[in-house]
Protein backbone atom coordinates (compact mmCIF):
# COMPACT_ATOMS: atom_id res chain seq x y z
CA UNK A 1 0.00 0.00 0.00
CA UNK A 2 1.40 3.59 -1.05
CA UNK A 3 2.29 6.06 2.04
CA UNK A 4 0.93 9.18 2.74
CA UNK A 5 2.80 12.22 2.13
CA UNK A 6 3.05 14.87 4.84
CA UNK A 7 1.61 18.20 4.44
CA UNK A 8 5.16 19.20 4.25
CA UNK A 9 6.11 16.52 1.51
CA UNK A 10 2.76 17.13 -0.21
CA UNK A 11 3.55 20.97 -0.68
CA UNK A 12 7.05 20.57 -2.28
CA UNK A 13 5.64 18.18 -4.55
CA UNK A 14 2.85 20.06 -5.41
CA UNK A 15 5.71 22.04 -7.02
CA UNK A 16 5.70 19.75 -10.37
CA UNK A 17 3.39 20.16 -13.01
CA UNK A 18 3.43 18.89 -16.67
CA UNK A 19 2.44 20.45 -20.08
CA UNK A 20 2.78 20.23 -23.63
CA UNK A 21 4.05 22.54 -26.52
CA UNK A 22 5.12 22.67 -30.20
CA UNK A 23 8.55 23.96 -30.78
CA UNK A 24 9.36 22.11 -33.85
CA UNK A 25 7.79 20.91 -36.94
CA UNK A 26 6.75 17.70 -35.96
CA UNK A 27 8.21 18.13 -32.47
CA UNK A 28 5.82 17.65 -29.75
CA UNK A 29 7.87 18.77 -26.36
CA UNK A 30 6.39 17.07 -23.24
CA UNK A 31 7.38 20.10 -20.70
CA UNK A 32 9.18 18.84 -17.79
CA UNK A 33 9.37 21.86 -15.48
CA UNK A 34 12.52 23.45 -14.70
CA UNK A 35 11.04 23.75 -10.55
CA UNK A 36 12.67 26.36 -9.48
CA UNK A 37 13.65 26.08 -6.00
CA UNK A 38 16.44 27.92 -4.41
CA UNK A 39 18.06 25.84 -1.91
CA UNK A 40 20.57 26.66 0.67
CA UNK A 41 23.52 24.65 -0.49
CA UNK A 42 25.02 23.17 2.81
CA UNK A 43 27.75 24.29 4.92
CA UNK A 44 31.35 22.96 4.78
CA UNK A 45 30.80 21.82 8.41
CA UNK A 46 27.44 19.89 7.59
CA UNK A 47 27.41 16.37 7.66
CA UNK A 48 27.76 15.49 3.50
CA UNK A 49 24.25 14.52 2.02
CA UNK A 50 24.35 11.52 0.01
CA UNK A 51 22.11 10.64 -2.79
CA UNK A 52 22.19 7.30 -5.34
CA UNK A 53 20.25 7.36 -8.71
CA UNK A 54 19.76 4.33 -9.78
CA UNK A 55 18.80 4.30 -13.67
CA UNK A 56 17.50 1.66 -14.92
CA UNK A 57 20.40 0.86 -17.17
CA UNK A 58 24.15 2.22 -17.22
CA UNK A 59 24.97 1.02 -21.15
CA UNK A 60 21.41 3.49 -22.34
CA UNK A 61 22.79 6.41 -23.76
CA UNK A 62 19.45 7.96 -22.80
CA UNK A 63 20.59 7.96 -19.07
CA UNK A 64 23.32 10.12 -19.99
CA UNK A 65 22.28 13.43 -20.14
CA UNK A 66 20.12 12.39 -16.60
CA UNK A 67 23.23 11.90 -14.38
CA UNK A 68 25.03 15.60 -15.84
CA UNK A 69 22.03 16.57 -14.65
CA UNK A 70 21.42 15.38 -11.65
CA UNK A 71 25.68 15.64 -10.75
CA UNK A 72 25.38 19.20 -11.54
CA UNK A 73 22.84 19.96 -8.85
CA UNK A 74 24.79 18.52 -6.19
CA UNK A 75 27.74 20.39 -7.27
CA UNK A 76 25.44 23.89 -7.16
CA UNK A 77 23.97 22.46 -4.09
CA UNK A 78 26.73 20.53 -2.01
CA UNK A 79 25.67 17.25 -1.84
CA UNK A 80 26.99 13.82 -3.17
CA UNK A 81 25.41 12.30 -6.15
CA UNK A 82 26.73 8.61 -7.09
CA UNK A 83 25.27 6.96 -10.64
CA UNK A 84 23.98 3.33 -9.35
CA UNK A 85 22.31 0.91 -11.54
CA UNK A 86 22.50 -2.59 -13.42
CA UNK A 87 24.72 -2.64 -16.50
CA UNK A 88 21.50 -3.26 -18.82
CA UNK A 89 18.24 -3.39 -18.11
CA UNK A 90 17.14 -5.95 -15.78
CA UNK A 91 14.96 -5.59 -12.35
CA UNK A 92 16.43 -8.39 -10.48
CA UNK A 93 20.05 -6.81 -11.01
CA UNK A 94 18.64 -3.42 -10.53
CA UNK A 95 16.97 -4.94 -6.66
CA UNK A 96 20.47 -6.06 -5.89
CA UNK A 97 21.84 -2.51 -6.61
CA UNK A 98 19.45 -1.21 -4.81
CA UNK A 99 20.29 -3.10 -1.91
CA UNK A 100 23.64 -2.59 -1.70
CA UNK A 101 22.87 1.25 -2.37
CA UNK A 102 20.32 0.82 1.05
CA UNK A 103 23.72 -0.87 2.70
CA UNK A 104 25.71 2.35 2.05
CA UNK A 105 23.39 4.31 4.23
CA UNK A 106 22.67 6.46 1.70
CA UNK A 107 20.44 9.63 2.54
CA UNK A 108 18.05 9.55 -0.58
CA UNK A 109 18.04 7.29 -3.57
CA UNK A 110 16.24 8.36 -6.80
CA UNK A 111 15.55 5.61 -9.14
CA UNK A 112 13.69 4.85 -12.47
CA UNK A 113 12.21 1.54 -12.32
CA UNK A 114 12.92 -1.44 -14.42
CA UNK A 115 9.61 -3.38 -13.31
CA UNK A 116 7.52 -1.26 -10.42
CA UNK A 117 6.25 -5.44 -8.69
CA UNK A 118 9.48 -6.28 -8.48
CA UNK A 119 11.09 -3.16 -7.63
CA UNK A 120 8.44 -2.36 -4.85
CA UNK A 121 9.75 -4.44 -2.15
CA UNK A 122 13.66 -2.86 -1.84
CA UNK A 123 11.98 0.61 -2.26
CA UNK A 124 9.55 -0.04 0.87
CA UNK A 125 12.60 -1.48 2.59
CA UNK A 126 14.73 1.94 1.92
CA UNK A 127 11.66 4.00 3.35
CA UNK A 128 11.28 1.85 6.13
CA UNK A 129 15.25 2.57 6.80
CA UNK A 130 14.92 6.48 6.93
CA UNK A 131 16.12 6.61 3.16
CA UNK A 132 13.47 9.33 1.33
CA UNK A 133 13.20 7.63 -2.00
CA UNK A 134 11.52 8.93 -5.20
CA UNK A 135 10.68 7.77 -8.90
CA UNK A 136 12.02 8.85 -11.60
CA UNK A 137 11.05 8.71 -15.34
CA UNK A 138 9.70 5.15 -14.47
CA UNK A 139 7.60 4.53 -11.83
CA UNK A 140 6.54 2.56 -9.18
CA UNK A 141 3.15 3.69 -7.90
CA UNK A 142 2.09 1.28 -5.91
CA UNK A 143 5.64 1.26 -3.40
CA UNK A 144 6.28 3.46 -0.47
CA UNK A 145 8.18 6.35 -2.58
CA UNK A 146 7.23 9.54 -1.54
CA UNK A 147 6.88 11.23 -5.30
CA UNK A 148 7.28 10.69 -9.21
CA UNK A 149 9.15 12.99 -10.88
CA UNK A 150 8.37 13.28 -14.61
CA UNK A 151 6.06 13.95 -18.08
CA UNK A 152 2.97 11.98 -17.91
CA UNK A 153 3.53 8.98 -20.09
CA UNK A 154 0.49 8.14 -21.36
CA UNK A 155 0.19 11.57 -22.97
CA UNK A 156 3.47 11.05 -24.67
CA UNK A 157 1.98 7.40 -26.18
CA UNK A 158 -1.33 9.62 -26.44
CA UNK A 159 0.58 12.72 -28.54
CA UNK A 160 2.43 9.95 -30.44
CA UNK A 161 -0.45 7.93 -31.59
CA UNK A 162 -1.91 11.15 -32.84
CA UNK A 163 1.11 12.67 -34.66
CA UNK A 164 1.15 9.29 -36.44
CA UNK A 165 -2.34 9.77 -37.59
CA UNK A 166 -2.42 12.88 -38.72
CA UNK A 167 1.27 12.04 -41.12
CA UNK A 168 -0.85 9.12 -42.44
CA UNK A 169 -3.97 10.41 -42.68
CA UNK A 170 -5.77 8.63 -40.16
CA UNK A 171 -5.39 5.65 -42.02
CA UNK A 172 -3.19 2.07 -42.70
CA UNK A 173 -1.88 -0.52 -40.96
CA UNK A 174 0.53 0.67 -38.13
CA UNK A 175 3.45 -1.31 -35.46
CA UNK A 176 4.97 -0.19 -32.17
CA UNK A 177 8.13 -0.96 -30.46
CA UNK A 178 8.57 -0.79 -26.81
CA UNK A 179 11.52 -1.34 -24.25
CA UNK A 180 10.97 -3.55 -21.06
CA UNK A 181 7.57 -5.20 -20.88
CA UNK A 182 6.64 -4.42 -17.97
CA UNK A 183 8.02 -0.85 -17.35
CA UNK A 184 5.21 1.53 -15.81
CA UNK A 185 6.28 4.60 -18.11
CA UNK A 186 6.57 1.96 -21.32
CA UNK A 187 3.26 0.28 -20.45
CA UNK A 188 1.65 3.97 -19.74
CA UNK A 189 2.42 4.89 -23.12
CA UNK A 190 1.50 2.10 -25.24
CA UNK A 191 -1.66 2.13 -22.95
CA UNK A 192 -1.59 6.00 -24.40
CA UNK A 193 -0.51 4.98 -28.23
CA UNK A 194 -3.25 2.59 -28.68
CA UNK A 195 -6.26 4.73 -27.01
CA UNK A 196 -4.70 7.18 -29.82
CA UNK A 197 -5.08 5.06 -32.65
CA UNK A 198 -8.84 3.64 -31.43
CA UNK A 199 -9.87 7.11 -32.55
CA UNK A 200 -9.58 6.48 -36.02
CA UNK A 201 -11.78 3.84 -37.49
CA UNK A 202 -9.35 3.48 -40.72
CA UNK A 203 -5.65 2.71 -38.64
CA UNK A 204 -5.35 -0.85 -37.34
CA UNK A 205 -1.92 -1.94 -35.30
CA UNK A 206 -1.03 -5.39 -36.52
CA UNK A 207 2.39 -5.78 -34.88
CA UNK A 208 4.31 -5.21 -31.94
CA UNK A 209 8.29 -5.50 -31.30
CA UNK A 210 10.17 -5.41 -27.42
CA UNK A 211 13.63 -4.73 -27.57
CA UNK A 212 14.01 -4.80 -23.77
CA UNK A 213 16.23 -1.66 -24.23
CA UNK A 214 18.87 -2.94 -26.55
CA UNK A 215 19.86 -0.69 -28.64
CA UNK A 216 20.95 -3.22 -31.11
CA UNK A 217 18.34 -4.91 -30.75
CA UNK A 218 16.32 -2.69 -31.55
CA UNK A 219 18.42 -1.31 -35.07
CA UNK A 220 17.58 -5.94 -35.85
CA UNK A 221 13.82 -5.66 -35.16
CA UNK A 222 13.38 -2.78 -36.99
CA UNK A 223 14.45 -4.29 -40.05
CA UNK A 224 12.86 -7.35 -39.76
CA UNK A 225 9.79 -6.04 -39.57
CA UNK A 226 10.09 -3.72 -42.21
CA UNK A 227 11.36 -6.45 -44.64
CA UNK A 228 8.61 -8.81 -43.28
CA UNK A 229 5.83 -5.76 -43.54
CA UNK A 230 6.96 -4.10 -46.96
CA UNK A 231 3.25 -2.25 -46.52
CA UNK A 232 3.46 -1.19 -43.30
CA UNK A 233 2.09 2.50 -43.19
CA UNK A 234 3.13 3.69 -39.89
CA UNK A 235 5.87 2.69 -36.94
CA UNK A 236 5.59 3.82 -33.56
CA UNK A 237 8.54 3.78 -31.40
CA UNK A 238 7.96 4.20 -27.80
CA UNK A 239 11.63 4.71 -27.33
CA UNK A 240 14.26 6.16 -29.16
CA UNK A 241 16.14 3.08 -29.04
CA UNK A 242 16.71 1.74 -32.68
CA UNK A 243 17.82 6.35 -33.62
CA UNK A 244 20.84 5.47 -31.79
CA UNK A 245 21.88 3.96 -34.34
CA UNK A 246 24.18 4.58 -37.03
CA UNK A 247 21.25 5.20 -40.44
CA UNK A 248 23.47 2.95 -42.87
CA UNK A 249 22.86 0.06 -40.27
CA UNK A 250 19.07 0.15 -41.08
CA UNK A 251 18.91 0.76 -45.26
CA UNK A 252 15.34 -0.66 -44.74
CA UNK A 253 14.11 2.01 -42.53
CA UNK A 254 16.04 4.47 -44.10
CA UNK A 255 13.87 3.60 -47.72
CA UNK A 256 10.52 3.47 -46.22
CA UNK A 257 11.12 6.59 -44.02
CA UNK A 258 12.52 9.03 -46.44
CA UNK A 259 10.46 7.74 -49.52
CA UNK A 260 7.35 8.22 -46.93
CA UNK A 261 6.23 5.04 -48.04
CA UNK A 262 6.23 4.25 -43.74
CA UNK A 263 5.84 7.25 -41.46
CA UNK A 264 8.18 6.97 -38.45
CA UNK A 265 7.54 8.73 -35.10
CA UNK A 266 9.68 8.02 -31.96
CA UNK A 267 9.10 9.25 -28.23
CA UNK A 268 12.57 10.97 -26.86
CA UNK A 269 14.56 13.57 -28.85
CA UNK A 270 17.70 13.45 -28.06
CA UNK A 271 20.51 15.25 -30.48
CA UNK A 272 20.46 11.19 -32.57
CA UNK A 273 16.75 11.41 -32.97
CA UNK A 274 16.75 15.14 -33.98
CA UNK A 275 19.58 13.98 -37.23
CA UNK A 276 17.02 11.17 -38.13
CA UNK A 277 14.22 13.51 -38.33
CA UNK A 278 16.29 16.56 -40.36
CA UNK A 279 16.89 13.79 -42.75
CA UNK A 280 13.60 12.96 -43.15
CA UNK A 281 13.92 9.15 -42.33
CA UNK A 282 11.29 9.59 -39.24
CA UNK A 283 8.28 12.33 -39.06
CA UNK A 284 8.07 12.97 -35.35
CA UNK A 285 8.97 13.45 -32.38
CA UNK A 286 7.64 13.82 -28.66
CA UNK A 287 10.66 15.10 -26.55
CA UNK A 288 11.35 16.30 -23.59
CA UNK A 289 14.07 16.82 -21.04
CA UNK A 290 16.17 14.24 -20.14
CA UNK A 291 18.80 16.86 -18.39
CA UNK A 292 16.09 18.07 -16.34
CA UNK A 293 15.03 14.25 -15.35
CA UNK A 294 18.46 14.41 -13.34
CA UNK A 295 18.77 18.07 -12.42
CA UNK A 296 15.50 18.53 -11.19
CA UNK A 297 14.09 15.69 -9.48
CA UNK A 298 17.57 15.75 -7.64
CA UNK A 299 16.97 19.34 -6.39
CA UNK A 300 13.50 17.76 -5.43
CA UNK A 301 15.41 14.97 -3.73
CA UNK A 302 17.32 17.57 -1.50
CA UNK A 303 14.71 19.96 -0.48
CA UNK A 304 12.91 16.95 0.90
CA UNK A 305 16.08 15.95 3.23
CA UNK A 306 17.04 19.38 4.25
CA UNK A 307 13.50 20.72 4.00
CA UNK A 308 15.12 23.55 2.71
CA UNK A 309 12.37 25.31 0.32
CA UNK A 310 13.33 29.06 0.09
CA UNK A 311 11.64 31.68 -1.68
CA UNK A 312 14.52 33.41 -4.27
CA UNK A 313 15.11 36.86 -3.74
CA UNK A 314 16.87 39.53 -6.12
CA UNK A 315 18.61 42.65 -6.16
CA UNK A 316 17.00 46.00 -8.30
CA UNK A 317 18.68 48.97 -9.37
CA UNK A 318 18.59 51.94 -11.93
CA UNK A 319 20.68 49.33 -13.68
CA UNK A 320 17.47 46.97 -14.61
CA UNK A 321 14.45 48.41 -13.59
CA UNK A 322 13.18 48.92 -17.19
CA UNK A 323 13.70 45.24 -17.16
CA UNK A 324 11.63 44.26 -14.37
CA UNK A 325 8.94 46.75 -14.77
CA UNK A 326 8.52 45.50 -18.55
CA UNK A 327 8.42 41.59 -17.30
CA UNK A 328 5.92 43.09 -14.40
CA UNK A 329 3.49 44.91 -17.06
CA UNK A 330 4.01 42.05 -19.31
CA UNK A 331 2.81 39.42 -16.43
CA UNK A 332 0.89 41.49 -13.90
CA UNK A 333 3.34 39.89 -11.40
CA UNK A 334 3.24 36.69 -12.44
CA UNK A 335 7.10 35.32 -12.03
Amino acid sequence: MKNKMDRRDFMKAAALAAGATLYAPNVLAMDLPQVNIPLMPRRADQKPIKISYIPKALNNPVFDLSKRGAEDAGKALGFEVTWDGPVKSDAAEQVRVMEDVIARQVDGIAVSCNDPATLKPAIDKAMDKGIKVITWDADAPDSKRILNYGVDQYSNGFKGGNLLASLMGGKGDVAYMTGVPGAFNLEERIRGFKDAVAKYPDMKIVASDACNDDIAKAAEQVEARLRAMPDLNGYFFIGMWPLFTDPNSMPTMVKAGTSGKTKIVSVDSLRDALVYLQKGIVHGLIGYSWYGYGYNSAKILYALLTNHYIAENYDLTKDNIEAEMKKWEDTKGAY
